[in-house]
């Protein structure tokens, strides 16, 4: 089953997707963010998109058979749709946009967010109605052309002052059916191979075991040794791709 991935660049893989999956695991969230800008030192935006969502699609099923209930339907209503229409607008800015260029974007969209994180506080922000469907569209434009539609809603959700279990169980099902929408949208549009998909594959049981693994550690965590210790993963993975992709373009 040919990928045309070396087993150095194989390894690698193995190692960051289990690295995402276990946060992902623990937070809900983070797949992508954590995964998209050192697979992009790998592979081709489209193949990283794919992976992400075939990865996602594939393991987000653990936490949402746990969390089930705490699903904020309210909150899904109210950034999805504007999420869709995000999507087309993401995957034809995939086809225009150069690697390099989307590396950088990647780049600073992860440091931005750990940045925010790191200093907004969340009670300062009251809701306005527009801010929904802004995300939502910001998110999904994110979705298809640099593989991250976390970002924005994790930003939202954090700022709204969203709880735990509510945040969780609410991103995870968002992230299902945004990627419900937008993997079939990149393959008819063939940003995907099927040497994404057999790769995906290969990765898939790495995937189901580090989300597994994660969902297993929430209660042994503690909730600020692990914003920590992924806000720091956040920079350190951003200034990576921005990094690479500056120097590609030079």
């Amino acid at each position: 089953m040919g990928t045309g991935v070396t087993e150095g660049e194989l390894l690698l893989a193995i190692v960051i997707v289990l690295a995402a999956t276990i946060i992902a695991g623990l937070a809900g969230f983070g797949l992508s963010i954590v995964s998209v800008p050192p697979l992009l030192l790998l592979f081709d935006p489209g193949t990283v998109i794919a992976l992400n969502k075939i990865l996602t699609l594939g393991t987000t099923w653990i936490i949402l058979v746990e969390a089930w209930r705490h699903i904020s339907w309210r909150w899904i209503a109210r950034v999805l749709p504007t999420a869709l229409v995000g999507l087309f607008i993401g995957s034809y800015l995939l086809r225009v946009l150069d690697a390099e260029v989307i590396k950088v974007i990647a780049g600073v969209i992860v440091i931005s967010l750990a940045l925010l994180l790191l200093t907004w506080q969340p009670q300062e922000l009251k809701e306005r109605p527009w801010m929904a469907p802004l995300i939502g569209l910001a998110s999904g434009t994110s979705s298809t052309s640099v593989g991250m539609s976390g970002p924005p809603l994790v930003l939202f959700f954090t700022v709204m002052s969203v709880p735990v279990q509510a945040f969780r169980a609410t991103a995870a099902m968002y992230f299902t059916a945004l990627d419900l929408v937008g993997l079939p949208t990149l393959i008819s549009q063939g940003s995907v191979t099927g040497s994404d998909l057999r790769l995906a594959l290969m990765l898939a049981p790495v995937a189901l075991f580090g989300r597994a693994l994660g969902s297993r550690l929430v209660r042994f965590v503690s909730p600020l040794a692990f914003r920590r210790a992924t806000l720091v993963l956040l920079l350190m993975t951003g200034t990576m791709s921005i990094t690479t992709g500056m120097l590609g373009m030079m």
